[in-house]
C-alpha cells in the first residue's frame, strides 16, 4: 500500500530530479523520489536501528545491568556520540564480557 505525501524541496533538488527523469533514469518524479528515499533508507539502516527494536531494547537492558557504573557510562557516551547504533555497541560490549 502506498500513501501520497506532499513535500517541499529546494528548487535545486527538484531540478536535479527533473533532469534524472529527462535522462530516462526514472519514469517520473514520483518514481525518482520514491526510489531515492527507499535506497537511502536501505543504505542508512543505522538511522532506524533494527526492526526488532523492542527485542533489541531488552538485549540492551540485559547488557546494561551486567556492567558496572564506569562501563555503563562509557557505553552511554559511545552510544550518544558515535556513528554506530546502540545495538552494535551493546553487541561489542557483550563480546568483551564473554
Amino acid at each position: 500500500m502506498t500513501e501520497v505525501v506532499p513535500i517541499r524541496i529546494p528548487k535545486e533538488v527538484l531540478e536535479k530530479i527533473e533532469l534524472l527523469v529527462r535522462l530516462g533514469k526514472y519514469a517520473n518524479k514520483s518514481e525518482a523520489l520514491r526510489t531515492i528515499i527507499i535506497e537511502h533508507l536501505e543504505e542508512r539502516k543505522e538511522l532506524l536501528a533494527y526492526e526488532g527494536l523492542l527485542f533489541q531494547d531488552k538485549k540492551i537492558s540485559e547488557v546494561a545491568e551486567s556492567l558496572d557504573e564506569k562501563e555503563f557510562l562509557e557505553l552511554c557516551k559511545a552510544i550518544l556520540s558515535g556513528r554506530k547504533t546502540s545495538v552494535e555497541l551493546v553487541e561489542e560490549q557483550r563480546e568483551e564480557i564473554s
